[in-house]
């Protein structure tokens, strides 16, 4: 379109002289104003106009090509053929929607290829408990009255060849103004891994009916017989009789077993027993170092104390007993011999 309008211009300027030197020719110019003189020619210089400023022109954008991904056509592919099972001998029954809750699920294995962390092992329990070291051969205790008490008394223990024992008690206190009250005990039975194992037990108490106990270890069975009246009852594990409790402590330390089932030969009761503490007891041996335990029953007349000796396989050195009406009968050692 520029190149048209600059042709169409330089035709115009070029028609322009040419009629402009015809009319100076031909001598018909006279027209013209007198400023145009034949000394002073018009000289004409034709220039091209200023090229337009370049146009910019914006790239035409044009969408990527998107290549198509074409889908591999499917492969064929052929099902083996199993071979048909072979018959089980014993087909299981169906199993019903109301038995399901039965069905216990086998417990989970984990596969023998996969190495597990090993546990550290366990300390080994033995199931047998410790031996008890045998009693003494033979102990013999002396007690006298302590304090106001009145009273005296000796107790012996004897552990004899053929795994059996022997207790015997005499001990006389006070009954009433100056009649003393003599009280004669004798328990035997045998030495056992867990102590003394009572076999029968007397006590005889003045001019009272003796009362005996009759054990029956294998039936789990006691006889009681007070003289008026005989009667057997359940016979619970470990029962000690009136005795033979006090020299159990050998075997079994105090504090282990704080309950005890004891029989006089007229009852049967389970006593329990509490820690009073530790005393120092200031005797004709010396001071010895004791536990002090007392044994006590909601439906009990008399409370019995005793102290027994730390140092001396926990032996009896103290014996109180309070009786229902307030009287104290105190006992302590005089004399202690032990035969080993």
């Amino acid at each position: 379109m520029f190149s048209r309008v600059i042709n169409r211009r330089l035709l115009g300027a070029l028609a322009v002289s040419l009629l402009l030197h015809w009319l100076f020719v031909s001598g018909k110019a006279n027209w013209l104003p007198t400023l145009i003189t034949d000394a002073d020619p018009i000289q004409v210089t034709l220039v091209l106009p200023p090229a337009p400023p370049p146009v910019k022109l914006t790239p035409r954008l044009t969408a990527p090509e998107v290549k198509t991904k074409v889908a591999p056509k499917p492969v064929a592919v052929t099902k083996p053929e199993l071979p048909p099972a072979p018959p089980l001998e014993h087909q299981l029954p169906p199993v019903a929607l109301s038995d399901a809750a039965t069905i216990v699920q086998a417990p989970y294995e984990p596969s023998p290829t996969i190495q597990q962390a090993q546990a550290e092992p366990l300390p080994v329990i033995k199931d047998d408990p410790e031996p008890i070291p045998l009693p003494p051969k033979k102990v013999e205790i002396e007690f006298i009255g302590n304090g106001d008490s009145k009273g005296s008394g000796i107790q012996s223990f004897e552990r004899l060849d053929n795994g059996r024992y022997v207790i015997n008690s005499e001990l006389s206190i006070p009954a009433f103004l100056f009649v003393s009250a003599t009280i004669n005990q004798r328990s035997e039975g045998l030495i056992t891994a867990t102590g003394l194992q009572p076999s029968q037990f007397r006590q005889k108490i003045t001019t009272k009916n003796p009362q005996i106990a009759t054990f029956d270890w294998a039936n789990k069975k006691v006889t009681l017989d007070s003289g008026k009246r005989t009667e057997t009852v359940e016979l619970p594990v470990a029962t000690q009789d009136r005795l033979s409790f006090m020299y159990q402590f050998m075997f079994v330390p105090p504090l282990n077993e704080m309950q005890l089932s004891i029989t006089d030969g007229k009852k049967l009761k389970t006593y329990n027993y509490e820690f009073e503490g530790e005393d120092s007891l200031s005797t004709k041996m010396g001071t010895l170092r004791t536990w002090h335990i007392a044994k006590s029953n909601r439906d009990s007349d008399a409370k019995t104390e005793l102290w027994l000796a730390i140092d001396q396989r926990h032996l009896p050195v103290r014996i109180r007993v309070t009786e229902k009406d307030g009287s104290v009968t105190d006992l302590i050692v005089s004399n202690l011999k032990i035969e080993s």
